[in-house]
């Protein structure tokens, strides 16, 4: 997570086909990174806010 107060906490890791629930604070970024040299597929499903932006960094 990525306040936009700055910093960063909460490092989650996820395993291959494992699900979770991830609650965020107001004013928050979820960051997803793939550290694996292998291709990743996120599903997401987003309730509450949906004012979204996605970026991409390679």
């Amino acid at each position: 997570m990525a306040p936009i107060s700055g910093g960063t906490h909460s490092p989650l890791i996820v395993a291959p086909n494992e699900t979770v629930n991830v609650k965020a604070d107001k004013n928050t970024a979820l960051i997803i990174e793939n550290k694996s040299t292998e291709p990743a597929n996120v599903a997401l499903k987003v309730t509450g806010d949906i004012g979204l932006s996605m970026g991409y960094k390679n």
